[in-house]
């Protein structure tokens, strides 16, 4: 049996645009270096070993909630310095859509408006400078998973 291994490409990280319908790019300021973090946020209660003191006991744990970060990082695009400036000042969020392989072998999207919660730029003299952001969203509960077509 085969394996049909996801490539770095096929991660893409979209940014709408707020229009109706909205239209989603993909700046290559956040393409270079990505990434989509999905944490579960438990709550734990400690379970005594039931005949003996000495012996650990048991942690049951219960998911309650899920949250997601979205990182990326690139080139700094001149032309886009602006728009993330603004963002980053208004407080605003945008919708995002991060899309995970491709439309012929079970590939999936997350979407959901987010925050833009850090933007670093970064870089070595004489050198191009390097951007790196992350999102983080508005409302978990919100977020929207499916396959892509």
């Amino acid at each position: 049996m085969s394996v049909n291994a996801v490539h770095t490409a096929q991660l893409l990280l979209k940014v709408g645009d707020g229009a109706d319908p909205e239209v989603f790019a993909s700046p290559v300021l956040i393409n270079m270096d990505r990434s989509v973090s999905m944490t579960s946020n438990f709550s734990e209660v400690e379970i005594p070993h039931p005949t003996s003191q000495t012996t650990p006991g048991s942690i049951l744990r219960f998911v309650r909630s899920v949250d997601y970060t979205i990182s990326g990082a690139g080139k700094l695009h001149e032309d886009d310095l602006a728009d993330y400036l603004t963002w980053i000042k208004s407080g605003a969020s945008k919708n995002i859509r991060a899309e995970i392989g491709g439309t012929t072998n079970g590939g999936q999207f997350i979407a959901v408006a987010f925050h833009l919660e850090t933007f670093e730029l970064t870089g070595p003299h004489k050198e191009v400078l390097e951007v790196s952001i992350s999102l983080r969203p508005v409302d978990t509960g919100a977020v929207t998973t499916g396959a892509l077509s």
